[in-house]
């Protein structure tokens, strides 16, 4: 069995242990995909920010354009029929120098300008606006329509050239979007690669940096032709975006490890209960077979040696045969109350009593059957002390205890009662100066069949259910039992019980 349990034992640490490895691999290789996976959330964010950044310039500047296409005091836009083309041309004139203009068509319109400012002008200007941005700043070129026109729409290019601080907020805020918010900066660079983000210029980049792909900014600035965001990406902000995933793989560790924690626990406690049966059915069927054989030979000398011939060797054997019998009889009635008692529970009947009264009893009684092998003592209170509970019952659970003395006690054995009451509790204890019990087996001193073991050795009489009686009663009437040993010190008994 032990060696058996060693091997489970075994089974289960190299199984943890595996499992232990392939989580951790696991997780290291998942940390590495994440931040893969982080990286391509980062370009995505930067790419798109940029990109709003841009159709964000594109309207503001499209809504100036057309501000300055109504401006009728800087251009004048009028309309006349082309019998050639057979569709409506508009003329596009600056006001500052008349010579500066040009004309074209538009077939989305091709309607009669009637007068400045009326719907298909208002229409014409909005058209010309929206082409200019779709073919002009989309584009980066711009086309000079006219003199003024062009000057006036590059004035606006500058003015509204691509700008951080413009980005800023929008990379923040789609990085906040693929819950991805983390630090940032901007990198100009005067060239750089527009397809490789891996082609970084020195000191861009550290261990725990991401750097985007480079945009053309378009500016006409030394050292910014073009521009990088570089992330910051310590390994706790991954840790933290996993912390769910690393929760549910600790979760499911501890779970296992509690489980082969419980399976051993379980093997040791099958073990153990395996140890106190035999110990049990060893020292039982010692106890069976005694009265057994006693009553036998008591039988066979009545029949075989003229023994019915003398009445007093009649009486003498038949009262041994009793006295066997009786003994066999308490040793079956107590395992059997012993199971009554896990089956219905121990039935109390209550009174009131004097324990005082009741301890001086059970002294007597063992005093009387111990003889001179017993020196006991009382330290008393003084006066009646009176406890609601089994009278019967604790007279036995006391009994159990102070013959527990007598047993494993010296030759003589000196046992000290004392009684300790208030007015919430009564505290009862009983002190030895045996041999006292191993400090190993001290939690189980109160289980049901347990013997301190002593191998096969039968020296002392017992079946391991006095103590877990004793435990039972006091329990019963809402109480409290504890012991403290030590070897060659004694032992003492604690029983506590409402007052």
């Amino acid at each position: 069995m032990k060696k058996q349990g060693r091997i489970i034992v075994l089974i289960c640490g190299v199984i943890l242990f595996g499992f232990t490895l392939l989580q951790g691999v696991w997780l290291y290789q998942f940390y590495n995909a994440s931040r893969e996976r982080l990286r391509k959330d980062l370009n995505l964010a930067y790419e798109d920010a940029v990109k709003r950044e841009f159709l964000l310039r594109c309207d503001t500047l499209e809504k100036l354009m057309f501000r300055y296409l109504t401006d009728t005091s800087k251009i004048r836009i009028s309309s006349r029929w082309s019998e050639k083309f057979n569709h409506t041309i508009y003329r596009i004139r600056s006001m500052i120098d008349t010579t500066d203009r040009f004309e074209l068509s538009l077939q989305a319109i091709d309607l009669p300008i009637s007068q400045p400012l009326d719907s298909v002008y208002i229409e014409t200007a909005r058209h010309l606006a929206h082409s200019y941005r779709k073919e002009n700043l989309e584009e980066h070129t711009i086309y000079y329509y006219t003199q003024h026109l062009g000057n006036y729409a590059n004035t606006l290019v500058k003015e509204w050239t691509f700008d951080t601080a413009r980005l800023r907020p929008l990379l923040a805020a789609e990085l906040e979007k693929r819950n991805a918010s983390v630090p940032f900066h901007f990198y100009y660079a005067d060239k750089d690669s527009l397809l490789d983000q891996s082609v970084l210029p020195p000191g861009i980049a550290g261990r725990n940096q991401v750097a985007s792909r480079s945009f053309t900014t378009f500016k006409q600035e030394p050292g910014k032709n073009y521009v990088r965001a570089v992330f910051d990406t310590s390994p706790a902000f991954i840790l933290n975006r996993l912390k769910w995933m690393l929760l549910g793989a600790v979760v499911l560790l501890l779970a296992i490890s509690y489980s082969f924690y419980y399976l051993i626990t379980l093997l040791r406690r099958e073990k153990k209960l395996s140890e106190i049966k035999n110990d049990f059915i060893s020292n039982i069927t010692h106890e069976l077979k005694t009265p057994v054989a006693t009553v036998s030979g008591a039988i066979e000398s009545l029949t075989h040696f003229d023994g019915l011939a003398d009445p007093a060797r009649t009486q003498r054997y038949l009262g041994i045969a009793r006295q066997e019998l009786d003994r066999l009889s308490s040793l079956i009635q107590e395992v059997l109350q012993s199971s009554l008692y896990d089956q219905s529970g121990l039935q109390l009947r209550e009174e009131r009593f004097n324990l005082l009264q009741l301890i001086e009893e059970v002294m007597a009684a063992q005093e009387l059957a111990a003889g001179s092998r017993l020196h006991i003592s009382f330290n008393t209170p003084g006066g009646a002390v009176w406890v609601t509970g089994d009278r019967l019952h604790l007279q036995n659970a006391l009994n159990n205890v102070i013959d527990n003395a007598v047993k494993y006690g010296g030759n003589p054995v000196k046992v000290m009662i004392s009684l300790d009451t208030n007015e919430e509790r009564v505290t009862l204890t009983v002190t030895d100066d045996g041999n006292g019990i191993p400090e190993k087996y001290l939690p189980h001193i109160f289980e049901k069949f347990f013997r301190v073991p002593q191998g096969n050795r039968h020296a002392v009489k017992g079946y391991g259910l006095g103590l877990y009686y004793v435990k039972q009663v006091i329990e019963a009437h809402r109480g409290q039992c504890s012991v403290i040993s030590s070897q060659q010190r004694g032992t003492t008994f604690t029983m506590i019980i409402p007052a």
